[in-house]
């Protein structure tokens, strides 16, 4: 039942043919923040437990102990239409979560509503039919901020320059090649960094596409996509309100 809701309330829309499709040597590589961005895709409800582990987040619960949740259908295709506009009708190589958890919680293990939030994106993929799945060993990639040199950002804002720069050297290490574009999907970062890397464009890695993608899981966009627009060369930002 569950399977055909999603049937009928996925739409696919065509590509912005400006932005939409990646060129024939580029290959497509997906990061997710999660909360206020790809929760969007949840069909779990949280339930955390009290108990917390030395870090003070709950233990992450077995999603057959958590009731179904359905996801709201407008804001699900809106996020849909939004990743075939920052990607074209292509499938990616390679899914990461983008989320600072992976720099501050144990994911999967110890997460602060006690959902695993990859569980929740990859079922996110699955419902859209896509073959691809969360890549779980890049959770453990040695995420910091010490190794993102940008005065005047914060703590937070450097440890996502750091996961989407080690997310992308990742990707072209194990994909085996050089040219990528690589599409960050965050509800609050995602302008930041787009400032950042106009404050820094050293930090524009060589050869590959940055689609920074603006989303907000439960607010009406405010912006067409349509103004998405290059920030410097090599890297795109799409606004969302």
């Amino acid at each position: 039942m569950r399977d055909l809701w999603f049937a009928f309330n996925t739409f696919h829309d065509p590509p912005d043919p400006r932005w939409g499709r990646s060129g024939e040597d580029e290959i497509m590589v997906w990061s997710w923040d999660y909360d206020g961005a790809s929760d969007v895709l949840r069909t779990r409800r949280p339930n955390p437990d009290p108990i917390v582990n030395d870090e003070h987040w709950p233990r992450v619960k077995p999603a057959s102990h958590l009731e179904y949740e359905i996801p709201d259908a407008n804001h699900l295709n809106e996020f849909w239409r939004t990743m075939i506009h920052a990607s074209g009708p292509v499938e990616p190589a390679l899914v990461m979560s983008g989320s600072a958890r992976v720099v501050y919680q144990t994911p999967g293990r110890f997460e602060q509503d006690g959902l695993s939030h990859t569980d929740m994106q990859s079922e996110g993929l699955r419902m859209r039919g896509m073959k691809v799945r969360v890549h779980r060993r890049a959770l453990h990639l040695p995420y910091d901020y010490h190794s993102v040199h940008a005065p005047g950002y914060e703590e937070t804002a450097r440890a996502k320059m750091d996961i989407v720069l080690r997310q992308i050297r990742y990707a072209q290490k194990r994909l085996k090649v050089q040219k990528i574009r690589f599409v960050f999907v965050d509800d609050i970062y995602a302008s930041v960094l787009a400032d950042m890397f106009v404050s820094f464009p050293r930090l524009a890695p060589r050869d590959v596409t940055v689609h920074l993608v603006h989303y907000e899981s439960f607010r009406d966009r405010r912006i067409p996509l349509s103004r998405t627009r290059m920030v410097i060369p090599g890297v795109l930002f799409s606004p969302y309100s």
